[in-house]
This record gives structure tokens, sequence and C-alpha cells, in this order.
């Protein structure tokens, strides 16, 4: 039995309707620490990156960041641990060797980014001083002892629409709680605003997949002595939760004249894509 004409064209008309609806309806983008922070400091920049995605041209600090992080990832997949007849000085040979190795497979980006070897001997030096101190932390503190943690974990709230990768998890036993650690490169040991909020949103993380709240400390790699303790309470992360659905809201328009320029120097940095 065939169907009244009015029918076809009601239903052709209802499914035409929904999908239009449906295509133009803002789809929800996941956020991540990184670009939180960007749209805190900028609107215009996070619309720069994060919606129009211009790519921005590599620098150095970013280079050194991944290379050092790299280095200590590394470091850790050799399974330290079974050879603690090692000493102090061993350590300090075997990170210099990961790092350099890791570090030559840069020349072709310092040619691109037209460092100088002068800059190049600065940058391998300073951060070559970094991973000396986070050996030193690992000999004295007895690291070896203690299992291996988790090494670039990704956590991702499906829910929230956010995601994180997180540098390194112990996960303790007993009564401690598991403890996060990020690695910087920072000149400071000042825990910053946005450094605040980053971590924030890792313990935020782990709490809603794991309902613990984990400890959190920020290895300041420039310093002795560089590991910082950041108190993480569920008042925090009912801050952090409320930040993150707030900056969903702002960022569902994908109209350039939603985000304002605050810094001023948006145009500077990608004037040559506009």
């Amino acid at each position: 039995m065939s169907l009244p004409q009015k029918t076809i064209f009601y239903i052709i008309y209802q499914v035409i309707t929904i999908a239009y609806e449906t295509k133009s309806e803002p789809k929800q983008k996941w956020l991540t620490p990184t670009s939180i922070n960007t749209f805190i400091k900028c609107p215009r920049r996070y619309y720069y990156i994060h919606v129009a995605r211009f790519k921005k041209p590599p620098n150095v600090h970013l280079i050194r960041g991944m290379t050092v992080h790299k280095t200590i990832e590394s470091f850790y997949k050799l399974n330290i641990k079974q050879c603690q007849g090692f000493g102090f000085t061993d350590l300090k040979l075997i990170i210099y060797n990961l790092f350099k190795q890791e570090w030559d497979r840069k020349n072709a980006t310092f040619s691109k980014i037209k460092l100088t070897k002068t800059d190049q001997d600065y940058f391998f030096h300073a951060s070559l001083k970094m991973l000396y101190h986070f050996v030193e932390e690992y000999y004295f503190n007895r690291e070896f002892e203690r299992p291996d943690p988790v090494l670039e974990k990704t956590l991702i709230d499906k829910d929230l629409m956010i995601r994180g990768r997180v540098d390194a998890i112990h996960e303790n036993n007993g009564d401690r709680p598991p403890l996060i650690i990020d690695f910087k490169t920072n000149k400071s040991k000042i825990i910053t605003p946005a450094c605040s909020r980053q971590m924030g949103i890792y313990a935020l993380l782990y709490y809603n997949n794991f309902n613990i709240i984990p400890d959190i400390k920020i290895h300041f790699l420039n310093f002795k002595n560089g590991l910082e303790k950041l108190p993480v309470s569920k008042s925090f992360l009912d801050f952090i939760k409320g930040l993150v659905l707030d900056i969903h809201q702002r960022i569902k328009s994908n109209d350039i004249s939603d985000y304002p320029c605050v810094c001023g120097w948006c145009r500077k940095q990608y004037g040559h894509i506009l």
C-alpha cells in the first residue's frame, strides 16, 4: 500500500530539516590545559590556534622542552632500577648520552629556525643542567627502589570534553595517594595561575577517572631540589570543573568577533597569515 503524496513530502521535509539542524549545530570542542590557558590569556589567540588552526612556527623553547621530556621518558624506559649498583656519575653519563641523541635529531629543525651554533650550545648545556638536576633527585631520593611511573599518560573525560597528557604518575601503594608530576623547564619556580590551572585539570581528570584525589608536584628542572607541591582539595577541583564548563560556553561560536584580542600582540604573531 503506497503512502499519500502529502505524507511522502512531509517525511522528506522532516528529514531535510533534521539534517540541516544537526549540521548547523555547533560541535562541542575538546579542551586541554593548554587551550584553556590560551583562551584565558587571549580569546583571539585561542581563535587563531584552535578554531582557524593557524600554525605557529616552532621556537627553541618548545623544541628544548620536547627534547628534555623525551630524554626523561627514555631514561625511565631503560629500567635503571635493575642496576642499583650505578652511582650518580653513571646516571649523569646515561642521561647525557640519551639527551645528545635526542638533541642531534633536531639539527634540521635548528637550521629551519636559524638558530646559531652559539645559541645551540647555550641551550644544549642549559638543558643538560636541568637533566642533571633530574638524575640527582632520582639518585639521592633512591627512586630506583620504587616502581617506575606511568609516563605520558593521556587522561580523558568525555562528559566534560577535556583531556590532558600527564608527564608521570606514581601509583603509590598503601595509604598514600597517587602522585602526578609535571616537568617544567621554566626559569622560575613560581607556580603561576596558568600552571595551577594545568595541574588542577590533571587532578580533576584523575579524580573523575579513578575517584581518588592525587597528590600534585611540579618538578622545576632548572633548580636543584626543584620539586614543588601544589595543594589539591575537592573545592579546588570543583572550581576547576566550573572553569571548564564556563569556557565551553564561551567557545561555542566560530565567529572571530566573539574572540576579542586582549593581549595586543595577536596581529604581530599572525599578521603574515591574515
